[in-house]
């Protein structure tokens, strides 16, 4: 199994605004670049990153879970989107488009990026989430689809406000936490990382010990005892105890 190693400093939050600016210049192109044919100036959309990661400094708190640099993503992407389409363009999608489609890649996109140190292609992307390209490429473009391309539903939500739920810290904390979950797994066995995958609801919706059971085909207290071991490996290694301690047993 392919080991992940965790680190911790991405946990920090930078020294000052200048250390958080510099060492995000790169995140903040690669999103400007995104956009950069929605006729706006790159240097304003790079300004606007640049605007999103103060943001996400003045926000940010440690020991949440996620990573400074997963946090002020979401808070670039809501930046640069806004000057993208300060035309007064607005795009709205349907509640199951939004969840079901682009909270997915945006966070398979920002786990990857961390990941690969660069932004990862359509067809790395359509691997990782099991789609095809085309499904890929509409949700990670969505700054510049236009509503009636998706459907005729009478069901409006912003995909980027600052509704509860739907703000840059609530995606961060929900998607992200899930995306360092998956990674933080890799340090256990498999039917160990499968049995926390289920029973958190990473990748999917929580299980209870007996429905775990009989997929597995284990007891459920031979599941809940699986479950106690990884928890105790987690929590015994510093590179994993923050997250771990927040997850509680069954």
């Amino acid at each position: 199994m392919e080991t992940y190693t965790r680190d911790r400093s991405r946990y920090r939050k930078p020294r000052n605004k200048e250390q958080a600016i510099e060492n995000l210049a790169g995140m903040v192109y690669e999103i400007a670049h995104r956009y950069r044919e929605q006729g706006v100036p790159m240097d304003d959309l790079v300004q606007s990153g640049y605007e999103g990661v103060l943001l996400a400094y003045n926000g940010y708190k440690e020991g949440r879970g996620a990573a400074f640099s997963t946090y002020a993503y979401y808070w670039i992407l809501k930046t640069v989107y806004k000057a993208a389409n300060e035309e007064g363009k607005s795009i709205r999608f349907p509640e199951w488009f939004r969840d079901q489609k682009i909270v997915p890649a945006v966070a398979a996109q920002t786990a990857l990026f961390q990941k690969l140190g660069r932004d990862p292609s359509v067809t790395v992307l359509a691997e990782h989430l099991g789609w095809d390209k085309e499904e890929v490429e509409v949700a990670i473009n969505w700054g510049t689809v236009e509503p009636a391309e998706l459907d005729n539903e009478d069901l409006h939500i912003d995909v980027v406000d600052a509704n509860e739920g739907n703000s840059p810290e609530a995606l961060a904390e929900r998607t992200m936490m899930e995306a360092d979950m998956r990674d933080i797994l890799s340090d256990l066995s498999d039917i160990e990382g499968e049995v926390l995958r289920r029973r958190f609801g990473i990748d999917g919706s929580e299980q209870s010990l007996r429905e775990i059971s009989e997929d597995i085909g284990v007891s459920a207290p031979g599941i809940q005892q699986i479950e106690k071991r990884a928890l105790m490996k987690l929590r015994s290694n510093p590179n994993t105890r923050e997250i771990a301690l927040g997850w509680k047993n069954g």
